[in-house]
């Protein structure tokens, strides 16, 4: 039976620097303004990728920037409210320079997030689930390149279920900095069995506990002794926010 390694990109691309006073912007549906919007949907543009599909979070400072860009890029959008930001509950969009009040309920939550739940928000461990859910969704589609844009949280979950990271440790949010209008660029490589020309998903992740490349090209040992069917290896690469022009200046 003859097998043939294929391989997918999925770019994650976290929202624009929204308006407004600084808060913990969960399920708030603020804004990205207009002219950033305009400034990452150029950069994209002239990125030059051929993006087959684009998938969004449906809140607004995401939605927007993908229905700027799926028509010029001629390309279908579908919004998929697993990938939405986790909720933040009674605090959630509130300023904080108001939460005085709260400030010792936020900073449990922050030291320890998977076992202090902000009041009536989502559970750190219902978040995860929701979003793996997503990614197994969007694993199961038959694009070559496929956009995502969604926001900083729902990326580094994927990036602790892929690279095998405890997803539960509070360091993992204050380390890893995804920054507004960042790529992550995800690259899935799979076996296709020209028998049903299609593979199953089951997790067999790079072990790499940041953002090196991980490549079977360049591994003869594991593509001789580790290829099985039903397998499938990322890579992740991250492009900088420097590469997307965010500021609302000019």
């Amino acid at each position: 039976m003859n097998r043939e390694m294929k391989c997918k990109n999925i770019y994650l691309l976290r929202h624009g620097q929204t308006v407004g006073d600084a808060a913990l912007n969960g399920q708030t549906d603020v804004a990205v303004s207009e002219l950033t919007q305009k400034n990452i949907a150029k950069a994209i543009i002239e990125s030059q990728i051929q993006f087959d599909h684009i998938i969004s979070s449906p809140l607004q400072r995401c939605a927007k920037l993908a229905e700027r860009i799926a028509p010029i890029l001629g390309c279908q959008l579908r919004l998929m409210p697993q990938i939405q930001e986790m909720s933040f509950g009674d605090v959630d969009g509130v300023a904080f320079s108001q939460l005085s009040s709260k400030w010792a309920v936020l900073e449990s939550f922050w030291k320890d997030p998977a076992n202090h739940q902000l009041p009536n928000a989502e559970t750190l461990n219902d978040f995860h689930h929701r979003i793996i859910q997503g990614w197994e969704q969007i694993l199961q589609r038959n694009d070559d390149h496929l956009l995502v844009v969604t926001h900083g949280g729902v990326i580094r979950m994927l990036l602790a279920h892929l690279l095998e990271l405890d997803w539960q440790n509070a360091k993992l949010y204050s380390t890893l900095a995804i920054a507004n209008a960042s790529i992550t660029h995800i690259q899935v490589s799979y076996l296709v069995m020209d028998e049903s020309n299609k593979a199953n998903t089951n997790s067999a992740a790079s072990e790499t506990t940041d953002f090196e490349e991980y490549s079977l090209e360049n591994d003869n040992q594991a593509k001789d002794n580790q290829i099985k069917e039903g397998q499938y290896w990322v890579r992740v690469n991250c492009i900088g926010s420097n590469a997307w022009p965010t500021t609302d200046k000019g």
